[in-house]
């Protein structure tokens, strides 16, 4: 996942008053990205899953599944 859209969807969340209050990732949850034979990629980075995760809890709960 690209730096610009985990921004992008913390800052959406924030506005919205979906978030905790708290960014979901912090500039450690963000980490260079590698490509399968161990060369440093300028195109992309990494979240961990922690970040993930409290992405994916964000938005969860603004946007439950209709049923």
């Amino acid at each position: 996942m690209r730096l610009q859209t985990v921004l992008w969807m913390s800052l959406s969340l924030g506005l919205t008053g979906c978030a905790e209050g708290l960014p979901p990732c912090h500039r450690g949850d963000i980490q260079q990205a590698y490509d399968e034979h161990g060369v440093l990629r300028a195109d992309a980075v990494t979240v961990t899953q922690a970040c993930m995760d409290r992405i994916v809890g964000d938005l969860q709960a603004c946007y439950r599944e209709a049923k």
